[in-house]
């Protein structure tokens, strides 16, 4: 059995010019070197809605990261409705290259998956993060989405309670081929042909997509019925998808002491709905487009925080547009040596109080300073024949080129 030693190189294309080595200006120790997370990966390329509400799917995410040394650490968190919640166990610590199984959850909002991975110091000041999203797979969802079953165990309504206010329904249902932009919207149709929202107050606007809950109609004008309806609706293009009624019969009569007046209707606070930054690497110099779509009033702020920055800088402040952009020129002395900057979506409501936020990293690189970051084979030798699997990364580069070299050098 005859076997052949390979060698694998990565030369990289560079936008400018050749990288150079250059000698280091002077002699670090491991203890004294800056801690840093050179990757942290997913297996999973990409999950359906559907998939990842069933929460029965399993992602591993690998990391990578150096110089780990006390009194650094490395925190793993999942951003769930609005808050970043942290993986692990308690007093638990990482370590500095691992791998970790989990059930994808939703994060019960319109957001993908999302996983950070930071190194934090003894006073709890973030050092390096970085991110895995695992985005929404929508091209296997062939078919729109459509309402299963909405039903009530209700069997009547009592008209005191109605005219006071204090009427429940309690209401289940179940949604197919949900998508990322499709909600739920709980509604009573009134005797004039046109609907009100009987929806309870909740904190988040995202309503999943088979669940129990109840809601609050109000008295009925003329008729001795409570209408209600659920529509799926898309919350960017305003469209519905699909839409079912029931009906409730109203009993009993209103008491003369009672003055009917309708329940107070539940108006769910504002949301982040998408927040993006593009490019993704960015050059040194450039301009990052950073854009984001809300749902209903608020205020928004925008923060940007570079790596080797402890406070993050607002960049914009009193915006109230639900959909807009931003365009951000990486120049400046905060960019002269950053390897990456955090845009953070703060989101207020009219009282000035925080309702969400959301932050997106992006990576800076230079033009002609192409570096191979990752080069891993899965074997270090294999037969004639044989299959190998090759891992890279790198930065500052327009592409990678992938050769392989014999020991005599020839490709």
């Amino acid at each position: 059995m005859q076997k052949s030693a390979v060698l694998l190189v990565a030369l990289l294309i560079l936008a400018g010019s050749w990288g150079v080595v250059r000698p280091l200006a002077a002699w670090q120790s491991p203890d004294s070197r800056p801690p840093a997370i050179v990757a942290f990966t997913s297996d999973l390329s990409s999950l359906t809605v559907a998939e990842t509400e069933a929460g029965e799917t399993t992602v591993v995410l690998s990391w990578q990261a150096l110089n780990l040394a006390d009194p650094y650490q490395l925190h793993l968190d999942a951003y769930q409705l609005d808050e970043w919640v942290s993986l692990l166990r308690e007093h638990e610590t990482l370590p500095p290259a691992g791998t970790r199984t989990l059930f994808v959850t939703h994060p019960l909002n319109f957001g993908p998956p999302t996983y950070r991975l930071s190194v934090v110091d003894a006073d709890g000041r973030v050092v390096d993060e970085r991110y895995v999203i695992i985005p929404y797979d929508v091209e296997s969802v062939t078919e729109p989405p459509a309402i299963e079953s909405f039903a009530t165990s209700a069997e009547n309504l009592d008209a005191n309670d109605l005219a006071l206010g204090q009427a429940r329904a309690p209401l289940s249902w179940e949604i197919s081929n949900r998508v990322p932009s499709a909600n739920l919207v709980f509604e009573q149709v009134l005797d004039d042909g046109s609907a009100i929202d009987v929806e309870l107050p909740r904190p988040n606007l995202w309503v999943a997509s088979k669940g129990e809950g109840a809601v609050a109609p109000l008295l009925p004008r003329d008729s001795r019925e409570v209408h209600l309806r659920l529509r799926v609706v898309d919350v960017i293009a305003d469209r519905v998808y699909d839409q079912a009624e029931l009906t409730l019969p109203v009993v009993g009569m209103v008491s003369p002491t009672v003055t009917p007046r309708p329940p107070a209707t539940a108006q769910p606070g504002p949301q982040i709905i998408a927040f993006s930054a593009s490019p993704n690497p960015a050059y040194r110099g450039d301009s990052v487009t950073v854009a984001w779509s809300v749902r209903g009033q608020g205020r928004i702020t925008l923060y940007q925080r570079t790596s080797d920055q402890r406070l993050p800088a607002a960049i914009a402040t009193g915006l109230t547009s639900q959909t807009g952009s931003v365009a951000v020129p990486l120049t400046g002395e905060a960019f002269n040596a950053a390897s990456s900057v955090g845009f953070t979506l703060q989101l207020q409501d009219s009282a000035g109080r925080n309702i969400a936020d959301r932050t997106v990293v992006v990576d800076i690189v230079d033009r002609g300073s192409g570096q191979v970051v990752l080069f891993t084979a899965s074997r270090t030798s294999v037969e004639r024949g044989g299959a190998v699997s090759l891992t890279w990364q790198a930065s500052g580069t327009d592409g990678t080129v992938l050769e392989i070299i014999d020991t005599s050098g020839n490709s």
